[in-house]
């Protein structure tokens, strides 16, 4: 990446109100950096440009995202760097199908985590060992919760002079695996903050946050 902050823009396809409704496209994508969005006659048609680090169109394959987006976090955080990929949007905008996917279209975070473990296995020597924990949380009307350890519990964030910004009390749970962080995603999804709405018969309410952290230890073997 050549620079810290990568903002990248993905359009969704009409879903069945929409499509019903017999709406058209106001969106064109150019370049796979620039979006141009023309208003409605009642709003003077006005057109509008933006330009992001990446655009997306909707069907844009999720392994071209994963490795525009994803790869480089992943290799910077082996490496000792921290690294986030923060998703934004109203609801229905397709957040968790970008971040998720779909059963045989894997979005950003399984593809993420299938990949992490193959770097470390790769970066693995003899005097390396390296260990992946996680944690999962959500913010709902201010308050935080653990999605892996439920409670009633309200979480605080605190901050360390050498830790930096932390969430006391939250726990961190060892993965072995890919197959064990997707295990505890599926966990925690399902105590999570859900309401129907006008977009998605079933949306989550509640921000979220999940951590992976890769620690690593040398060892060596002094002369005796």
């Amino acid at each position: 990446m050549a620079t810290n902050v990568i903002v990248a823009v993905r359009t969704r396809p009409f879903n069945s109100r929409e499509k019903k409704l017999g709406c058209k496209e106001c969106i064109v994508m150019r370049d796979g950096v620039s979006t141009t969005i023309t208003g409605n006659a009642e709003q003077g048609g006005k057109t509008t440009t933006f330009t992001y680090d990446k655009s997306y169109w909707y069907d844009t394959p999720q392994e071209k995202l994963f490795k525009d987006l994803g790869v480089e976090v992943v290799n910077k955080g082996v490496e000792g760097y921290n690294g986030t990929i923060f998703a934004y949007g109203q609801t229905g905008s397709g957040k968790t199908y970008s971040m998720m996917g779909v059963p045989g279209d894997l979005g950003l975070i399984p593809r993420l985590n299938n990949y992490l473990f193959e770097a470390l296995e790769k970066n693995k020597a003899k005097n390396h060992q390296y260990f992946v924990t996680v944690s999962y949380l959500e913010i709902y009307n201010e308050v935080i919760k653990d999605l892996l350890n439920p409670s009633d519990a309200h979480l605080k964030i605190r901050e360390h002079p050498d830790m930096g910004i932390y969430v006391e009390g939250i726990a961190e749970i060892k993965a072995n695996a890919a197959g064990d962080i997707e295990k505890f995603i599926e966990q925690g999804n399902k105590v999570r903050t859900v309401a129907e709405t006008k977009m998605n018969a079933r949306s989550s309410r509640s921000h979220s946050c999940f951590t992976i952290r890769i620690s690593q230890k040398t060892v060596e073997e002094l002369d005796g």
